[in-house]
């Protein structure tokens, strides 16, 4: 992982003033992700919400549960870093930042940063997977292809706790 100082050189990651409003906004967004992905899962688990939305049986919402989770949580640390003037175009400028200037500080513990990290591998594994849905061998003969049920669940609770400790961290 490259330094908060190489991502500020490269133009990623930059100190501006903000107003209150950007990280009201950003925290939000970051609670509208979580909304949205209790809607995502309630659709994968409700028959009525399926038959409502016209969704068949066989579609599978948990990898949009694990993307909008992880957006959530994503959101949640733009809000943190709003907050002490800094704004990050890049995913990993944002985890960066928040290590050094919540977790190294003490500010926040590590475990989530953990979430962070955990959800941004599994949001690009998705996609990946998704990718890889259309090809038959990978389908057919691939037995580490994960199970996107499990992994939702863990990061939905995992984004809960991760947007809820950033909101108690901005309120203070």
């Amino acid at each position: 992982m490259a330094t908060i100082e190489k991502y500020m050189e490269d133009g990623l990651l930059k100190k501006q003033p903000f107003t209150s409003w950007i990280v009201d906004g950003f925290m939000n967004q970051a609670r509208k992700n979580l909304q949205i992905m209790n809607l995502l899962d309630g659709a994968q688990k409700d028959a009525g919400t399926r038959e409502k939305f016209s969704l068949p049986k066989d579609v599978d919402t948990n990898d949009w549960v694990i993307i909008t989770g992880y957006y959530g949580m994503y959101m949640a640390a733009q809000a943190a870093l709003a907050k002490i003037g800094y704004v990050s175009k890049s995913h990993a400028a944002t985890i960066a930042a928040l290590d050094t200037f919540y977790v190294k500080k003490k500010l926040i513990d590590e475990k989530y940063l953990g979430f962070l990290k955990k959800a941004e591998v599994e949001k690009e594994h998705v996609q990946q997977l998704k990718i890889a849905r259309g090809h038959r061998e990978t389908a057919q003969y691939d037995p580490g292809a994960p199970a996107l049920e499990k992994i939702a669940r863990e990061l939905k609770e995992n984004s809960y706790q991760f947007v809820n400790k950033i909101d108690e961290i901005l309120s203070q």
